[in-house]
């Protein structure tokens, strides 16, 4: 992330992950979104969000396959209250895919929040072959 991010109370909000690490072989197809690239057929897909303040209020963190929450081996972390040192964080288990699947890490809030651009926000996938 490049600036830390508003996330607007009772909202399920993209993460605006816009900093490319290491892309091989063309996954990130806009910011916040990993699209599976032809001749993939499985991968492990991971997160850490950090907070820019502590929070009152439920916080989640999920990511969402094909616009879908409820996919086998769906990850996400939620909390009801947050303290800013104390990222939400999941792995996905190996999950099977094809070409043009997509995934999206997204956000919700209870009361207005913030995403901190610290490097301890981010969003990555692996192909497992």
């Amino acid at each position: 992330m490049s600036a830390n991010q508003s996330v607007s109370a009772g909202t399920d909000t993209l993460v605006d992950v816009d900093n490319e690490v290491d892309d091989v072989g063309g996954w990130s197809s806009s910011a916040g979104m990993f699209t599976v690239p032809s001749g993939v057929s499985r991968v492990r897909v991971s997160f850490s969000v950090k907070a820019n303040d502590d929070e009152t209020g439920m916080w989640r963190a999920q990511i969402n396959k094909n616009g879908a929450i409820g996919y086998p081996g769906a990850a996400k972390d939620w909390k009801s209250t947050v303290e800013a040192d104390q990222p939400l964080h999941a792995t996905t288990p190996v999950i099977a895919v094809s070409a043009g699947d997509y995934f999206k890490l997204k956000v919700y809030c209870a009361n207005d929040c913030a995403i901190d651009d610290s490097g301890m926000t981010w969003f990555a996938i692996e192909a497992v072959e």
